[in-house]
């Protein structure tokens, strides 16, 4: 168990501090996504209610939204930026008004992101003890996501909980644990490739629990509408709703979205409409680029199968993986989802504390700190378009993917 001696060092309690007097600087900035929770959940309450809303949301250069407007545009089919049960979470919200429940959901992603540091600070065996240093460099590593995530007031805070939540609760509490898992695919599908941990694992009972939960998640909203098949519509203009637009292929090929789908566009195709962005090393049609994508994303999910298998002792480190995958996997992927990369990052900074001297191993760890943490505005100025272009964060999380792995071979071939 974490001590609550090891964060009264001075420095760490400052430098937290310090974090979050400038984190909470951001809670008034974009919030384009807490719009959306909030909006989804009022509506939400209104359905189950049966409460007729007249005006709701004030926002700033915005008079009122109304609740028949769009979350992001006039053409959309769903209120639900997430599927309906997601909109849940944000129901309690909705007593509150809009200004006063962006505070209070801004304190809760820091809730969730500390819970989620104790669940990790729990699991590991860290040689010197000293688990406020690893804290102190974990947070810095990931500082430059966390600081986006609360930008935006996204929800990665309640997946990274749900997913370290998970590994911790799985041989203690194996429902609750389940229950987190299955919550935590629902709030972003791509999770879902998680369940293949738990077939590599064997951990059968695991993942038929995980799959049950997952169903009555999926189910659960039905308390808010007259029929199944009116939540069943709700689904399918949902999935449509992510089938358009910014979700069609090809995907977005802006530097801002650190995944497989934007690098390979912006290496296998060039045109016009993104030049800024291109690479253009080759000029491949949509279609042979989403096959390529496709195919370029089995070989690394089967690599990662293969490992696995070969290491299985390295559980939460392959849990760790698992979850990167999920990350990348996603066209649209943004840097605050990133802030899921907290197992990997944390299980990567101890290994450079347990073992500081082996510096031909080390320079991989220098590498992911540089390419993850360095590479913002902040530090390369105008640069930084062109850095992004070759998506830093996406490669230097892989290096550190290498980096732990090749220290554990290393280690175990003595």
């Amino acid at each position: 168990m974490i001590q609550i001696k090891s964060f009264k060092n001075p420095i760490f309690l400052f430098f937290i501090f310090t974090a979050f007097l400038l984190s909470f600087t951001l809670k008034d900035k974009a919030n384009t996504d807490f719009r959306a929770y909030y909006l989804s959940a009022q509506r939400l309450v209104a359905k189950t209610f049966n409460i007729q809303l007249t005006d709701s949301v004030h926002i700033a250069h915005r008079p009122q939204i109304l609740p028949e407007d769009s979350l992001y545009n006039n053409d959309e089919l769903t209120p639900y930026k997430y599927v309906p049960v997601i909109a849940y979470i944000f129901a309690p919200l909705v007593i509150f008004d809009y200004y006063t429940a962006k505070k209070i959901w801004y304190f809760s992603i820091q809730f969730f992101l500390f819970l989620s540091f104790y669940f990790l600070l729990s699991l590991l065996k860290f040689e010197k003890n000293n688990k406020h240093l690893l804290f102190f460099i974990t947070y810095f590593f990931l500082f430059r996501f966390i600081l986006y995530d609360l930008k935006n007031l996204q929800i990665n805070s309640i997946i990274t909980f749900c997913l370290c939540g998970f590994f911790y609760f799985k041989e203690k509490k194996e429902n609750l644990a389940c229950f987190l898992l299955a919550f935590g695919i629902g709030v972003k599908i791509f999770s879902v490739f998680l369940l293949i941990y738990l077939i590599v694992e064997k951990e059968w009972k695991l993942l038929g629990k995980t799959i049950l939960f997952g169903i009555l998640l999926i189910l659960f909203p039905i308390i808010s509408y007259t029929n199944f098949s009116e939540l069943f519509q709700e689904y399918l203009n949902y999935f449509q709703f992510m089938s358009n637009g910014q979700h069609a292929f090809p995907a977005s090929p802006s530097y801002i979205h650190p995944s497989i789908d934007s690098l390979l566009v912006r290496i296998l195709m060039s045109r016009p409409y993104f030049s800024n962005f291109s690479i253009g090393i080759f000029e491949f049609s949509p279609v042979m680029t989403f096959i390529l994508i496709l195919v370029i994303k089995f070989i690394l999910l089967i690599t990662i199968i293969y490992h696995h298998r070969k290491y299985k002792h390295l559980k939460l480190f392959w849990w760790s993986v698992y979850i990167w995958f999920t990350i990348i996997i996603n066209p649209l992927a943004w840097k605050h989802a990133y802030v899921g990369c907290l197992p990997l990052a944390i299980l990567g900074v101890q290994e450079f504390l347990n073992h500081p001297l082996r510096s031909k191993t080390n320079i991989l760890f220098f590498i992911s700190l540089a390419l993850m943490s360095f590479t913002s505005k902040i530090f390369l100025g105008n640069y930084q378009k062109i850095v992004a272009g070759i998506s830093p964060v996406l490669l230097g999380s892989l290096i550190l993917i290498i980096f732990y792995l090749k220290q554990q071979i290393q280690l175990n071939s003595k």
